[in-house]
């Protein structure tokens, strides 16, 4: 996606008209934030809380090392980290412990990138980013939604 020259983005779960609601439904967002700690704002937000654990934590660094497809570019490398917990009433089993994450995302420190960052600063505050779900072996732990990120500096996925 990112660096191939294009700025379509393909999301299965959108087809057949099953997309997000209409911008006009969703109300309007002002948002400053800065990857070295600039104050955000936010005025006439309408976003839906996720129920991602309220414990998480979000760090960010600018990295001077690139990232595959961007050789002119440092890294923004994001940072999650969610303890060990128990499950909220909005969680799968409340009550139940889940086990924690702790992963990195990765961006090009360029426009784009920085545009991209600040909308997941947005999608982490408001818990749209990870939540608790249970695995194929039956246990309960954090784990991403459907929001794709980098995870990996070197290959996969733009």
């Amino acid at each position: 996606m990112m660096g191939s020259g294009q700025s379509k983005v393909y999301c299965n779960r959108y087809l057949n008209g099953n997309g997000p609601p209409q911008l006009a439904e969703q109300g309007s967002c002002s948002v400053e934030a800065g990857i070295n700690g600039t104050k955000k704002s936010k005025r006439g937000c309408r976003i839906v809380d996720g129920n991602q654990p309220n414990d998480g934590q979000m760090t960010v660094m600018v990295q001077r090392r690139s990232v595959e497809g961007y050789p002119k570019c440092d890294t923004i490398q994001m940072n999650f980290v969610f303890e060990d917990g128990i499950q909220a009433e909005n969680h799968p089993n409340p009550g139940q412990t889940y086990y924690g994450l702790r992963t990195q995302a990765y961006l090009p420190q360029n426009s784009e990138g920085r545009k991209i960052y600040e909308l997941l600063q947005v999608a982490f505050d408001h818990k749209l980013l990870f939540t608790v779900a249970t695995t194929s072996t039956e246990e309960e732990r954090v784990t991403f939604t459907d929001i794709p990120l980098k995870t990996i500096e070197k290959g996969g996925t733009g």
